[in-house]
């Protein structure tokens, strides 16, 4: 499967499991057991668009490019360049750690 599948298909499982828009792959690593990728979703949406809470989000897929597990690892404003730690953003928190059995 190439990369850009890979990147696809991890956008909507992703989109699926949280209910959340996707909006970017910021980083993708191929492991032995699969794929390691950094999705950004957008978690509360806001006018004007650049107060929009945008969350980083960690993904694992297997070698089939089938969703393992994901959590969330950061969030920021849209119009920030700083990402927040897990449990440190003065946004909404939402619990959205989720591993996906049997795949």
């Amino acid at each position: 499967m190439q990369l850009v599948e890979i990147t696809e298909r991890v956008k909507a499982q992703l989109a699926e499991a949280t209910n959340l828009e996707p909006l970017l792959v910021s980083g993708a690593d191929k492991e032995a057991s699969g794929w390691r990728m950094t999705v950004d979703m957008l978690e509360l949406e806001r006018i004007p668009e650049a107060q929009s809470v945008v969350g980083s989000y960690e993904v694992r897929l297997d070698n089939e490019g089938n969703l393992v597990t994901w959590h969330r690892t950061g969030l920021r404003r849209r119009d920030e360049t700083e990402w927040y730690p897990e449990g440190d953003a003065p946004y909404p928190r939402v619990a959205v750690t989720e591993e996906i059995r049997g795949a």
